[in-house]
């Protein structure tokens, strides 16, 4: 499939259109968001202040944790 242009168009993903509000926290939670975000989901994660548990439990370099 390409566009009109020449280049290969992108299929439309199974959930394109479709918004989501996570919340979860710790690991599986926020995996299951991760592949909706891949078939194309809009995803808003929500945190709380300071943000979420998991974001320090692998440590901290340079102000970002290393799990992001």
């Amino acid at each position: 499939m390409t566009s009109s242009e020449g280049s290969p168009a992108v299929a439309p993903g199974p959930l394109q259109g479709m918004r989501v509000l996570e919340f979860s926290q710790i690991i599986a939670g926020p995996l299951a968001g991760t592949v909706l975000a891949d078939l194309v989901a809009v995803v808003i994660k929500i945190e709380p202040p300071g943000g979420e548990g998991s974001r320090a439990a692998a440590g901290v370099v340079a102000g970002t944790s290393k799990m992001f």
